[in-house]
């Protein structure tokens, strides 16, 4: 038997009586939240990380059997390692960053772990130049998502925790649907290293947005005196 609480985040009494009558589908509802500027900056985050992500991850399974010659055997233990590193680097890892650092020099970090692992994969030739080229992506990525996800329930009062995630949602199936097409017309094109040649570029672009862009070094919800969010 499993025991969820009723209300997850505390919500206040005007704050439940404002949303009450809300539409699922209110697109008015979904442009606030695109106004807040700190959801609208891990919008934008979120997307550009995604893409070069999945990127890989759709054509994962070809590369593996087609490029390095993975049989079933070694696929399952290569899958395995990916699973063994996001769990010890969500279970472990990200309590221990989180107390030392900022959210945004975490998503810096993690950015560039992107990049790291996108060079390594241009030069990847053999089975366990793949195991070095993950580590990095993957511990980046597995930090990324729990920051990400985290960040988007701080921003906004507790009652559109769920309209913010589902946006979040959304924008990752969204890029879940473009990105096979892309990254198979590269591989047949060009072949493996023109996915991590992309991949770079595009975290490239995300780095430089993280350092030279207008974001916030912590996200929080915060409500002035007019009632509208503020950084």
């Amino acid at each position: 038997m499993l025991f969820v609480p009723a209300q997850m985040k505390p919500v206040s009494q005007e704050e439940h009586g404002t949303k009450s009558g809300s539409s699922v589908f209110d697109m008015k509802e979904i442009a606030r939240l695109c106004s807040i500027p700190q959801v609208k900056q891990l919008l934008v985050i979120r997307c550009l990380s995604l893409l070069p992500s999945m990127l890989l991850q759709s054509t994962f399974p070809i590369i593996m059997a087609s490029t390095f010659d993975m049989g079933p055997q070694d696929s399952g233990i290569f899958m395995a390692y990916i699973g063994l590193v996001s769990m010890l680097t969500m279970g472990v890892g990200v309590g221990i960053i989180t107390k030392r650092f900022t959210d945004l020099t975490i998503l810096r970090c993690s950015t560039m772990s992107f990049i790291v692992s996108n060079l390594f994969m241009i030069g990847a030739s053999k089975i366990w130049h793949l195991y070095v080229t993950v580590t990095p992506a993957d511990v980046g990525g597995a930090t990324m998502g729990v920051i990400m996800n985290s960040a988007l329930t701080k921003v906004v009062p507790a009652e559109d925790t769920g309209a913010v995630m589902g946006l979040s949602g959304a924008m990752q199936h969204l890029v879940h649907t473009v990105a096979p097409s892309i990254g198979g017309w590269l591989l047949e094109n060009y072949g493996f290293p023109s996915i991590g040649i992309l991949a770079a570029a595009l975290n490239t672009a995300l780095v430089l947005y993280l350092f030279l862009g207008n974001v916030s070094k912590s996200f929080t919800y915060q409500k002035n005196s007019s009632g509208t969010t503020t950084i």
